[in-house]
């Protein structure tokens, strides 16, 4: 299953669908957050999520990461766990309908015909202990003056120019770079 030197844990979207349907059709792997049925992604290995790198002409947007989430006081993007039994076991498109309750949720957007969502490319974190796929997307927004309403996931954000990212390595979530370069941006 995995390609390290593609960088991958899945040979396509399909076996990912197929991996996730599967977790989902095991009564093991549910639990009830706020209502809604969930994957409890953490028992799972590998794990599967999302994420989108959100930029407006040569800046990318940033989000710090909370105490409540995995690597805390790091600087990440939107993302998070494909988590929502329904749309595992209902959509056919798991990774954007996902996506779409991840912005709403961490920044408080719905995209709308202004932003140019578009699919990247898969991409791996893979290191001792850790293994997870993520679906890659873009965001290109028309201005960076967007109001921004942050969850309790985040504490700040800010938009950096993709030329001074280099400074910011030591601040960023593991994977961060590698993935932007995945999607054609850095």
């Amino acid at each position: 299953m995995i390609d390290p030197a593609k960088n991958q844990l899945f040979e396509s979207q399909a076996q990912v669908i197929a991996y996730l349907k599967a977790a989902a059709a095991n009564p093991e792997f549910h639990w009830t957050f706020e209502d809604d049925r969930c994957l409890d992604y953490r028992k799972l290995t590998p794990q599967v999520g999302v994420s989108c790198y959100i930029h407006c002409a040569d800046k990318i947007l940033l989000l710090e990461r909370s105490d409540k989430v995995a690597c805390p006081r790091t600087w990440s993007t939107v993302s998070g766990y494909i988590d929502k039994l329904r749309l595992i076991e209902t959509d056919i498109n798991i990774f954007q309908a996902h996506l779409l309750e991840e912005l709403v949720e961490e920044v408080g957007w719905t995209v709308d015909p202004t932003m140019q969502l578009a699919y990247g490319s898969p991409d791996a974190l893979i290191k001792p202990g850790v293994e997870v796929h993520f679906e890659l997307f873009t965001l290109t927004v028309p201005t960076t003056d967007l109001e921004i309403q942050l969850n309790d996931e985040h504490l700040d954000y800010c938009w950096v120019d993709l030329a001074e990212l280099a400074t910011w390595d030591d601040r960023l979530i593991p994977g961060f770079r590698s993935g932007l370069a995945v999607c054609g941006l850095g």
